[in-house]
């Protein structure tokens, strides 16, 4: 029972979570009192939240009483040092702010470091991949009552928020108190733009008053200055998550991890990431036609939602393939498969070294795609579908480059994994990669510390 609630463990929170901001948006908009009612439903939320909390603070793990504002006694901040504060949410999100955490100390050996996640996910990465100094919580949910007690905690001098991370309390506590807030890797898609544009009234005071925005692509940045941000504080680049991206490779050893998933080192392994429902059955009728003439070809399918991990099983048996969950790998003697189905979080990037191609999910279906940069990085050829609006610039730059392939159907993905398996579809060495997609986390960490030896001076 214990490994169950630890395989989903968030799942209940975020499903709540996610019909109470789809709430939350439909009653806002017709509301005058925006701030008002937004503070209303974040109580809500918390109330209802709240007793799952405590059982999985209980059962597992005392840090999701953070959710709640409630934080272990006798740790750092009693001392009352002032902290830098980074928040993130996504996997992806997080290995950005880990190096610039690394970055920071590199300059800085003794400031105080904090750094706050949204989801189990990225806790388990920030767990295994965070320095030994860093302090590591989760947000609180952005109720009035709530976010000042992470302030009593954490005691930042500086607030630094990750790509689309805008929590209204969380900001506003920090403008009354003095503490200037950036937002780095800032990011807003077009669907997101128009959530957050039919909310202007809502957030353009916050934005307005944010000392620093740097964004993923001048796209990025219109947006956020149409929103109500200041035109002097919005200062356009590149994504910072590509150097965390790089910096992975240097932990990365294919041999080993080919005898850890039971591959053979004869294998021709085709990993599909992020895969969405409407996908998958797109994905087996193609890998079923591949199998019919390479009989080496092995299929990864990691599910973005792990709940939906039995349900893919199912799908690949009826259309007569053997499937292995990786759970089950982990635990039994059989090797035989036909489709490793990826239950387990923070493995995907080591998976994605292995394959002979890569397909990034999100994006045969409409929901607006996911980040192609994590397998192009490990210089696997990778494709997606048309639907990349999440990352559009990216997702061009990929395609202009000849890094990745654009992909719409069964045909189409099919003689892209032929290509591969040809070896018809070659890659830049690394340091070519590393060059191309040239990051700005030395500028923005440059931006970080000037503030912050201001604040903390």
């Amino acid at each position: 029972m214990k490994k169950s609630i630890s395989l989903y463990s968030g799942l209940y929170l975020m499903h709540v979570q996610r019909a109470m901001s789809s709430l939350l948006l439909s009653l806002i908009r017709k509301a005058g009192q925006l701030r008002f009612l937004y503070d209303v439903l974040s109580y809500l939320l918390a109330l209802m939240a709240a007793p799952y909390l405590m059982c999985k603070a209980i059962i597992s793990d005392r840090s999701y009483l953070n959710f709640l504002g409630l934080y272990r006694s006798g740790t750092r901040d009693s001392s009352g040092i002032r902290s830098i504060w980074i928040h993130a949410s996504s996997v992806g999100e997080v290995k950005a702010a880990l190096l610039l955490l690394e970055k920071i100390r590199e300059n800085d050996a003794t400031s105080r470091l904090v750094l706050t996640l949204f989801t189990p996910r990225g806790m388990k990465v920030a767990r295994e991949e965070a320095a030994p100094d860093i302090e590591l919580y989760y947000l609180p949910f952005d109720a009035p009552a709530i976010v000042p007690r992470a302030y009593r905690k954490f005691n930042p001098g500086l607030l630094i928020l990750t790509e689309t991370e805008l929590w209204p309390n969380l900001i506003g506590n920090s403008f009354s108190r003095g503490i200037p807030v950036m937002v780095v890797n800032g990011r807003l898609s077009d669907s997101g733009f128009s959530k957050y544009f039919s909310l202007k009234p809502l957030f353009a005071p916050l934005l307005n008053q944010i000392e620093y925005i740097h964004t993923q692509s001048t796209d990025d940045a219109e947006r956020y200055l149409k929103l109500g941000a200041r035109r002097e504080a919005v200062k356009s680049g590149d994504n910072i998550k590509i150097a965390g991206m790089f910096s992975s490779i240097q932990r990365f050893d294919r041999e080993a991890v080919i005898g850890e998933y039971r591959f053979s080192g004869s294998d021709r392994i085709i990993v599909c990431g992020s895969t969405r429902p409407g996908e998958e059955e797109i994905i087996l009728e193609a890998f079923k036609t591949i199998k019919s003439t390479r009989s080496d070809a092995k299929l990864i399918l990691a599910p973005r939602h792990l709940d939906r991990a039995g349900e893919i099983a199912e799908l690949v048996k009826r259309n007569g393939l053997i499937p292995m969950m990786r759970t089950a790998m982990k635990m039994s003697e059989h090797t035989e498969f036909d489709v490793l189905i990826l239950d387990t979080l923070g493995e995907l990037w080591k998976l994605y070294g292995i394959g002979v191609c890569a397909f990034v999910g999100g994006s045969l279906v409409p929901l607006g795609g996911h980040n192609p940069l994590e397998p192009i990085a490990l210089g696997v050829p990778t494709c997606f579908g048309p639907y990349m609006d999440n990352c559009r610039s990216l997702a061009d730059k990929c395609l202009t480059e000849n890094l990745a392939a654009q992909v719409g159907n069964e045909r189409e993905f099919v003689d892209f994994a032929d290509r591969c398996l040809k070896g018809e579809f070659t890659m830049p060495e690394t340091a070519r990669l590393e060059k191309m997609f040239s990051s700005d986390i030395d500028i923005v960490v440059g931006e970080i510390l000037k503030r912050w030896r201001v604040t903390n001076a």
